[in-house]
């Protein structure tokens, strides 16, 4: 307030800025006025910049919780931004996220930045499940609209044909896209064809009735053609005529035939 002349040690001048080293320096300033002296002291505290480092940018799939840990050395407060804590499960959204961790030491703050990055699971559909009959070839063709790297179980080919085994089968498609994989399953019903056996050729003579009886071990649903029910009574027509049996079980049919020759019985 005297204007007096005025000297500050360690090379610095008044009302100037300058780069003070770390740790803590007392700077000395003199004031001069008609030759009278006084000095005073400031102390300049200068704090290390907390050394802090988010970790390496993250890549994973969705609906898989993931963490991350800053590198911290100094021990410092860590603070992450978007709601995150260090070192905790989370789940991040589809997409790419930048989070910014802050450490904070003494007043004094750095920040890092990692990327986690969430790629979307490919979508896949199996298809319908499929019952057909023994010894017929089907395909299994998945909805795949996102392009990924298809690959069945049970060595089958998307969308190639196969001949399925007896009873049902659920077959698994792996769908695979960037790394992030995704399952959809179908079962295959195969049902066997039942087994007929319409019986003997049969010979008569004469109108005479008889009665053709099918063997069928398996329980299937008969039917005959020409008018007749198995194991009844009918009258057949002079000469030979083949008839025809079919066993449905399950939606599956088989046949079988079998004569019956009805000879003329000779006038006397």
């Amino acid at each position: 307030p005297d204007g007096a002349a005025l000297s500050w040690d360690n090379g610095i001048t008044d009302a100037t800025l300058f780069t003070p080293s770390f740790g803590t320096t007392t700077y000395v300033v003199t004031a001069t006025l008609l030759g009278c002296v006084s000095t005073d002291t400031a102390d300049v505290i200068v704090s290390t910049v907390p050394s802090v480092n988010a970790g390496v940018d993250i890549t994973i799939c969705d609906n898989i919780d993931t963490m991350l840990t800053a590198n911290n050395p100094d021990g410092a407060a860590i603070i992450w931004d978007n709601g995150i804590t260090d070192a905790t499960l989370f789940t991040p959204t589809i997409g790419t996220t930048t989070y910014i961790v802050k450490a904070s030491l003494l007043g004094c703050v750095s920040s890092d930045t990692a990327d986690v990055t969430v790629l979307a699971l490919p979508s896949i559909n199996a298809g319908v499940d499929i019952t057909i009959c023994d010894n017929i070839d089907t395909m299994l063709t998945a909805n795949n609209p996102d392009g990924a790297i298809l690959s069945w179980d049970n060595g089958i080919t998307d969308a190639t044909l196969f001949t399925p085994l007896i009873g049902t089968i659920t077959y698994v498609v792996t769908a695979t896209l960037s790394s992030c994989v995704s399952t959809d399953t179908a079962d295959v019903t195969v049902n066997s064809i039942p087994s007929i056996n319409a019986g003997v050729d049969i010979t008569i003579c004469g109108v005479i009735d008889t009665l053709l009886t099918a063997i069928n071990p398996d329980g299937a649903t008969l039917s005959w053609d020409n008018g007749i029910t198995d194991a009844t009574l009918f009258t057949p027509t002079i000469g030979t005529t083949t008839y025809v049996i079919t066993a449905n079980l399950l939606g599956c049919t088989s046949t079988d035939t079998v004569d019956v020759t009805v000879n003329i019985v000779p006038s006397i």
